[in-house]
């Protein structure tokens, strides 16, 4: 289950965003897997994209403030657990990015009975049983873009309303980007794949074409070398039958 404490303070409280995912032995971020963070300041959305690597708690820290401390947003990492602080006071909001769920949240298995629409889908891509790839799929309902109602009655709520579309719209091309990355991959594994198969079935040809090769020079060696011993056979047969003509 994922679990987030957010807590969310103006009149120059810093905002704070708190995670349950325990980041104590750092973290490893794939481009195009986990990389990007969609967070709304004070109603604008903003992408951020991080580095790939594998990363210490510390090394994490510098990489995410790199970032982030551009818009005087801060980032920790409490008891294992990180901090997301906006130091001006300002409203925030982590609207999402593929890299939120592992910074945030913390996920157990689940049990066969457990709703499974949001467990992702794992893909079994090469000859090791752990060699798979885990699609996360998002969740792309109106909820879950942030706008599950919009009022458009008056200037300002249709002001509101059109914010929120914009923010849905950035998330939605975040999504649109991830998915397109695990289009890209699959593409890419599925072009190895068969450049093994034609590669095996190269070898494959090649080694019968040396066995058929050995094979045949093997049975002309043994021919020869019974024709060689039929021939000497009639010789020393012959030999004799001279020598009596001699005598006679």
């Amino acid at each position: 289950m994922g679990n987030l404490w957010v807590d969310q303070l103006k009149s120059g409280q810093p905002s704070i965003i708190r995670g349950s995912s325990d980041l104590s032995n750092g973290l490893e971020i794939i481009s195009g897997v986990n990389d990007t963070l969609v967070i709304n300041v004070n109603g604008i959305a903003k992408t951020y994209t991080f580095s790939p690597g594998s990363y210490s708690a510390s090394e994490l820290v510098q990489e995410l403030n790199d970032k982030l401390n551009a818009d005087n947003m801060a980032v920790s990492i409490l008891d294992g657990n990180l901090n997301l602080a906006q130091n001006d006071g300002l409203s925030m909001n982590l609207l999402g990015g593929n890299l939120s769920r592992d910074l945030f949240f913390s996920y157990s298995e689940g049990t066969a009975d457990e709703d499974t629409d949001n467990k992702g889908i794992s893909i079994q891509k090469g000859i090791t049983a752990d060699d798979t790839l885990v699609l996360d799929m998002p969740n792309c309902t109106g909820t879950e873009l942030g706008m599950p109602g919009l009022n458009i009655s008056t200037a300002e709520t249709a002001s509101n309303a059109i914010q929120s579309i914009k923010n849905a719209i950035t998330i939605t091309s975040a999504y649109r980007a991830r998915m397109g990355a695990y289009q890209n991959r699959l593409e890419h594994t599925l072009s190895n794949v068969q450049n093994y198969a034609e590669n095996l079935t190269a070898s494959e040809s090649r080694i019968r074409d040396a066995d058929i090769a050995k094979e045949m020079t093997e049975l002309i060696k043994n021919r020869i070398i019974a024709e060689a011993g039929i021939a000497v056979l009639a010789q020393a047969n012959a030999l004799p039958q001279s020598i009596l003509k001699l005598l006679m």
